[in-house]
């Protein structure tokens, strides 16, 4: 039975309800840049996009990704008090701390606005938060974790709401737990059948955890 020690989390989706934020800061650089607007409702019609086709959708053109990342960014942290955990999400990743698991993140958020986040949490319990420097390489972030902690694989389970950080796990072949309450409600058909579990809640999650421990 596999058994895992340390649990690895995705942080806007998975920990933080960021959508409001998202949307806020994306329109107000989209105003700026003459960029697409999007609504809430917006959202369900790009989550399955490939960032080059929402960029495309959006009208950004790829040229200036990397300079608005930075932009977003920095509104972001603008905004991080108005950010807010989904319920009970503390509650859940302080138990598994008491019961013995490692806490980590791994994010294509700043390390700087997770930091400020858990800080205004007041939570102590994540070990380390590796941050990427660009949307498509988490699976890069991981094993530079993996190396990092000497954590072996097979003790490691990654915990993230979209499809791409699923994709990062089968890439480098780290078991992967899908959570459906942050920015994708469904997986792609190709990836349905690879996640360890698929969650509706963090009892649910906690559930499967532990009984593998």
């Amino acid at each position: 039975m596999q058994t895992y020690k340390h649990i690895i989390f995705d942080f806007d989706g998975t920990i933080a309800n960021s959508v409001p934020i998202f949307l806020k800061i994306y329109n107000e650089l989209a105003t700026e840049k003459n960029f697409k607007l999007i609504s809430a409702e917006t959202i369900p019609q790009i989550r399955h996009l490939s960032y080059l086709k929402r960029a495309e959708y959006l009208g950004i053109p790829l040229y200036q990704i990397p300079f608005i990342i930075p932009v977003l960014y920095k509104k972001y942290k603008q905004n991080i008090q108005f950010l807010q955990a989904y319920d009970g999400i503390f509650d859940f990743l302080t138990t598994l701390q008491q019961q013995g698991f490692t806490l980590d993140i791994v994010s294509s958020n700043s390390k700087e606005n997770i930091l400020q986040f858990l800080d205004n949490q007041n939570f102590t319990h994540f070990k380390n938060i590796y941050c990427s420097e660009n949307f498509m390489g988490k699976d890069k972030v991981l094993k530079k974790l993996l190396k990092a902690t000497e954590y072996p694989l097979r003790e490691c389970l990654y915990i993230g709401d979209e499809n791409r950080d699923i994709e990062a796990c089968m890439k480098i072949s780290m078991d992967c737990a899908w959570v459906n309450w942050g920015y994708e409600d469904e997986l792609q058909p190709q990836l349905q059948y690879y996640p360890k579990g698929h969650f509706k809640t963090h009892e649910e999650l906690q559930r499967f955890i532990c009984k593998k421990a």
